[in-house]
């Protein structure tokens, strides 16, 4: 009974965890390609399950153009050391992002250095506003993994770790279920 029970559990872990995996696909984005950016932040949204940067970039002709920046959650930018001062609505910042492949003014955001003047609140310093950090793990893992050819690929280039992330969510639910 008790293996019936554990088989069962372990299934509805995978099960769940398959639409957070299937989410965090941004097939929507050229995630090949880096595109730097600068601009004014108008407003700030850290919300769960992404935050969202909205920034004002002046084109070549003066022109404005407001460009949707989407990040990791507030959870994973808090556990990343981003506090919520180090980018404010009026701040100027520079961006690493993937456009969106339909060419719309969107961007997976990768990395922000913000370009205030405040050194207490990361002037000049670039951190990364996508990633998770998976829970009792010595180094972040970069999301979304997904799959390029058959074989997980982070958006750094390198291989991201998602038998890992599998079996830590699987790990924790085994722990919760146990633990009750």
């Amino acid at each position: 009974m008790l293996t019936k029970s554990l088989c069962v559990a372990m299934t509805g872990v995978a099960l769940a965890a398959l639409p957070a995996w299937a989410h965090h696909s941004h097939n929507n984005y050229d995630t090949a390609t880096w595109t730097t950016m600068e601009g004014t932040v108008t407003e700030v949204h850290r919300l769960v399950p992404h935050s969202w940067v909205y920034l004002e970039v002046k084109g070549a002709k003066g022109q404005t153009t407001t460009w949707a920046l989407e990040a990791t959650g507030y959870g994973g930018l808090e556990k990343v050391g981003i506090k919520v001062n180090d980018v404010r609505p009026g701040d100027s910042i520079k961006v690493r992002c993937h456009l969106l492949k339909d060419a719309s003014t969107g961007c997976l955001l990768g990395f922000v250095t913000p370009m205030h003047g405040d050194p207490e609140r990361g002037h000049g310093i670039e951190k990364d506003w996508d990633v998770a950090v998976v829970p009792d793990s010595p180094r972040p893992v970069r999301t979304p993994c997904r799959l390029r050819r058959g074989r997980p690929a982070g958006t750094s280039g390198r291989a991201c770790d998602l038998e890992g992330v599998m079996a830590q969510r699987r790990n924790d639910a085994f722990r919760h279920l146990v633990e009750r």
